[in-house]
């Protein structure tokens, strides 16, 4: 268990770093210098990290997007959110709404209204300027 300690580490340091030589990721994980080459070039070999051939610094590869959106895929935060939104209209007697801000966009997945007359169950997005 260490060892996958030390790898979680490692991906965390190189993720807050963007991009980083052996000797800084070293320093932001307190691992010795020694022990840093041998899990980082692991995750080259596992296609987690890439090691650029002219200044050798380490970064993040897409591999991990690729989780992320296996990750998504396997659950909708709508369905998650949904029964929340229920609940609070029932207490409320207001309408209630579930929004993402994805940048300078607030997406609103979900929305459910108190009576019919208004949307119901409408996908919809806000664009927000910033001056």
């Amino acid at each position: 268990m260490k060892s996958l300690h030390k790898v979680l580490d490692i991906i965390d340091a190189v993720s807050k770093l963007g991009s980083g030589e052996i000797r800084k990721i070293s320093q932001a994980t307190g691992f010795p210098p020694a022990t840093t080459p041998r899990f980082a070039s692991t995750r080259v070999k596992r296609h987690s990290f890439h090691q650029d051939p002219d200044t050798k610094n380490y970064s993040l590869s897409f591999r991990f997007p690729e989780l992320g959106i296996k990750v998504q895929q396997q659950f909708d935060i709508t369905i998650i959110a949904h029964p929340h939104l229920q609940h609070l209209m029932s207490i409320t007697g207001e309408s209630a709404n579930f929004a993402i801000c994805d940048g300078g966009v607030v997406v609103v997945p979900d929305l459910i209204c108190q009576t019919e007359k208004y949307l119901h169950d409408m996908d919809y997005e806000v664009q927000i300027c910033y001056d």
